[in-house]
């Protein structure tokens, strides 16, 4: 096979095109050059997206800088798995904080269908922040409970027995 010596070709590699280029001049581009896993590459575009101050190109370029005397293993990988650690961290915090407002929304909901006053239900609510499963408990009970004639009066009274003052 005889090769066409004249076609320009400035990467050195058969099949060079300006997009190729591109791409490996691109942060995923560079990451996959350096063989960093696609799962991690994911991970780098959406720490990059939420954190811009994200160091991963001086890291890349420390990483070239040193002869690739830093690697991927030893430099890299750290230094993401550390912003990992930190997204989750934010994100479980978040995550919680969301859960516990729908738990509370529920809980609201189910007082405010069984006919418990606002103002009971403050004092009910406030009550189930130091003993949630006492609540939870209660209010199974009194659902569709109909020797409970009042439910305010028993869920407050529960709540007051379980917590002392």
């Amino acid at each position: 096979r005889k090769e066409n010596i004249s076609s320009p070709n400035p990467s050195g590699e058969s099949g060079y095109t300006p997009e190729r280029e591109e791409e490996r001049n691109s942060l995923s581009g560079k990451l996959q050059y350096l063989g960093v896993d696609s799962n991690i590459i994911q991970w780098v575009r959406l720490l990059k997206s939420r954190y811009p101050d994200f160091p991963i190109e001086k890291a890349i370029s420390d990483m070239e800088q040193s002869n690739f005397q830093l690697t991927k293993e030893n430099y890299l990988y750290p230094l993401i798995k550390n912003y990992i650690a930190k997204y989750n961290a934010e994100h479980g915090t978040e995550e919680r904080a969301r859960q516990q407002e729908e738990i509370l929304r529920t809980r609201r909901k189910t007082l405010e269908l069984l006919g418990v006053p606002v103002k009971d239900q403050q004092e009910i609510l406030q009550l189930a922040s130091v003993a949630p499963l006492v609540l939870d408990t209660a209010l199974k009970e009194t659902w569709g409970n109909k020797k409970i004639k009042s439910p305010t009066m028993f869920l407050l009274s529960r709540m007051r027995r379980a917590v002392p003052a």
